[in-house]
């Protein structure tokens, strides 16, 4: 039960004495704060937790979120949309810092059959709707031609989205679920890599670890047009469409393979830039971040 981790959490803590505590979940953040006043914290927020939650759990999430905050020496935000979010709706005493996810990044980019790009376009990840496999799968409808990988999802989701396939358009593969290591080998050999994250309150406050393994493996990426998205990439990092748009997504995947040059050039573009955002990279921040509150 809650209460029963709680009092182990609380027994661990008093029985390790540490300098400071690194948490990312309201809950324990408040209990820490009633139990240990004085035990410094560096709170993480992936999100606006009272702006996802359901309509009806809403006041209360927001209520602990509030204390979380309040709670925390120093927050720390996933991305510049949820920091900024999070200022609007609680107006934080705290420092607040942007630190993103990040990306085991290889000492060398993977080699591409570039040529070959119209046969190697992948999406990694989750099937939720909020991620917009659903708008891929209606855009590869009108990409004879081309494969289209989907990597990841549940049996019922991939069902739910092969009855929206359309025969005459790319061939679609789902993988399923797979091991990571798989899904790296994936995406080095793969030439496109789509985000197709539609417009929700989920996506706002993303800091995609998708997107960095995509740049890690030189992929060149078609991006959903997002703020949490255009915090990593500029206008030239990526082919953009309207999230949501099946037909501009389409578009947006033709123009790449049609133009396997460009494909390459992105796709080292990314591969380079994904060198500011390694797990040692965040680490590293965070560490200082917590001997600055220890101290």
């Amino acid at each position: 039960s809650n209460r029963m981790f709680a009092r182990r959490l609380a027994r661990v803590v008093a029985s390790l004495s540490p300098d400071a505590v690194f948490v990312r979940h309201l809950k324990i953040a408040v209990l820490l704060r009633e139990r240990f006043p004085a035990l410094p914290m560096l709170y993480e927020a992936h999100e606006v937790f009272a702006d996802t939650a359901a309509p009806a759990k809403r006041a209360r999430v927001a209520a602990l979120e509030a204390c979380a905050l309040e709670a925390a020496t120093r927050v720390v935000a996933n991305s510049d949309a949820t920091a900024a979010r999070l200022r609007e709706r609680y107006a934080p005493a705290r420092p607040m810092e942007v630190v993103r996810n990040g990306v085991e990044r290889p000492a060398r980019m993977p080699d591409k059959d570039w040529a070959q790009a119209a046969q190697r376009i992948v999406y990694a990840g989750t099937l939720f709707p909020w991620k917009g496999a659903a708008d891929l799968v209606e855009a590869a409808g009108t990409l004879p031609g081309c494969t289209v990988t989907l990597a990841g999802g549940e049996a019922g989701e991939i069902e739910a989205l092969r009855a929206r396939m359309n025969a005459s358009g790319a061939k679609v593969v789902f993988t399923g679920r797979i091991a990571p290591l798989a899904v790296r080998t994936l995406l080095d050999a793969s030439c496109i890599a789509v985000l197709p994250n539609r417009a929700e309150a989920d996506s706002a406050f993303t800091s995609p670890i998708k997107l960095f393994e995509y740049m890690a493996a030189g992929c060149a990426v078609v991006a959903a047009d997002l703020p949490a998205v255009r915090e990593i990439l500029g206008e030239r990092d990526a082919a953009w469409f309207a999230p949501g748009d099946a037909a501009a997504l389409a578009q947006a995947i033709r123009g790449l393979v049609d133009d396997p040059v460009r494909a390459r050039r992105l796709g080292e573009q990314l591969y380079a830039r994904s060198a500011a955002h390694t797990w040692q990279a965040r680490g590293e921040r965070l560490a200082g971040l917590l001997r600055g509150i220890a101290g």
